[in-house]
């Protein structure tokens, strides 16, 4: 079961972990942008997937950049108004803000 929050509910700090290969200033749903990293996945494809996690975020920043090429980076974002605890540090949500984007360090 997903918890939902809401616009007046505090949500902590998200990120997003994926390539520069893409100039994106919103985050959209693999259904909509055709981008999906994991070819195993066939559910939740009308979500955008964020972690509380750093860490978590920058795995899957190099996980995307070996995919589709160049750099890894990491986004904190801020998600559009419903967005669900989905599993342990994850959240999903049908969009999300690019709010900062982390330099990663080499």
């Amino acid at each position: 079961m997903m918890d939902s929050y809401f616009e007046d509910e505090e949500l902590p700090k998200l990120y997003h972990g994926t390539t520069d290969e893409f100039e994106i200033d919103t985050l959209y749903p693999a259904c909509e942008t055709n981008n999906l990293r994991e070819e195993n996945r066939h559910d939740l494809l009308d979500y955008v997937f964020l972690t509380c996690s750093y860490v978590s975020a920058l795995r899957y920043a190099i996980k995307a950049s070996k995919k589709y090429g160049g750099n890894p980076i990491v986004y904190t974002v801020e998600p559009s108004a419903d967005c669900f605890h989905w599993q342990s540090g994850q959240y999903l949500c049908k969009s999300a803000k690019i709010k900062e984007r982390i330099e990663i360090e080499k």
